[in-house]
C-alpha cells in the first residue's frame, strides 16, 4: 500500500517537475534575450557614434572615408550571410550521428544570435548613409532584416523549438511541415536578396574609391 502511494507520488512528481522545467528554461531564455538585445542596440549606439566621430574629424575627407568605412562593414556582413546560409545551416543537416531536433535546437540559437549580430551592422551603414550618398543607400537591406525579423524568423525559430519541449509538441511540429516549407522558401528568397545586395553595394562603393 505504501509502495503504491509511493510510486504515485513520485510520479506526480516526475510530471510536475517536466512541466516546471520546461518553464523555467523558457523564462531564463527570454531574460538572456532581452538583456542580449539591450547590450545589442548599446553596441550598435556606441558603434554608431564612433563612425560619426570619425568622419567628422576631418570634413573634407568624410565621404573617402565613409565609403571604406561601409565597405568593410559591408564586407562583414555579406561574408558573415554568405557563410551561415551556404555552408553553416545545410552542412549541420550532413551529421549522421546528431538527432535532427538537437540540430533545429543549434539551428534556432545559431540564426537568433546572427540575426542580433545583423542588427548592429544594419544600424552602422545606415548612420554612414549620410556620408555615403554616391552608393546604393542601405534601406533596402535594412527592410529585408526587418521583414526576417518581425515575420520568418520568429516562426521559424518557434517551430524549431516545438521539438525541444515536452510530449506532444512534435506532432504539431509534423503537421505544420507543409506550411513551414513555404515559410523556410520565402526566408531563403529574403536572405539571398540580402546577400546579393550587400555584394553589389559593395562592388559599387569600391567603384567609387577607384
Amino acid at each position: 500500500m505504501s509502495q503504491g502511494v509511493g510510486n504515485s507520488l513520485h510520479a506526480a512528481a516526475s510530471k510536475k517537475t517536466a512541466i516546471i522545467i520546461p518553464n523555467i528554461r523558457a523564462r531564463s531564455n527570454l531574460v538572456l534575450s532581452q538583456k542580449t538585445t539591450v547590450v545589442s542596440t548599446s553596441i550598435a549606439i556606441v558603434s554608431s557614434s564612433l563612425i560619426g566621430y570619425y568622419l567628422f574629424q576631418d570634413s573634407t575627407h568624410a565621404i573617402a572615408r565613409g565609403i571604406k568605412t561601409d565597405v568593410v562593414i559591408s564586407t562583414l556582413w555579406a561574408g558573415l550571410a554568405t557563410i551561415i546560409t551556404f555552408m553553416e545551416a545545410p552542412t549541420k543537416f550532413c551529421a549522421p550521428t546528431v538527432p535532427r531536433p538537437q540540430l533545429l535546437d543549434v539551428g534556432r540559437h545559431v540564426f537568433t544570435a546572427t540575426n542580433r549580430v545583423e542588427h548592429i551592422l544594419a544600424a552602422a551603414l545606415l548612420s554612414l548613409s549620410y556620408f555615403t550618398p554616391s552608393i546604393p543607400p542601405p534601406l533596402i537591406v535594412a527592410g529585408i532584416l526587418s521583414v526576417q525579423s518581425i515575420w520568418t524568423m520568429p516562426i521559424l525559430i518557434k517551430r524549431a523549438s516545438l521539438t525541444c519541449e515536452p510530449q506532444g509538441s512534435e506532432e504539431i511540429f509534423r503537421r505544420t511541415e507543409k506550411v513551414a516549407e513555404k515559410l523556410q522558401a520565402l526566408h531563403a528568397a529574403l536572405e539571398l536578396g540580402k546577400i546579393v545586395f550587400l555584394w553589389w553595394r559593395i562592388v559599387k562603393a569600391l567603384g567609387k574609391l577607384n
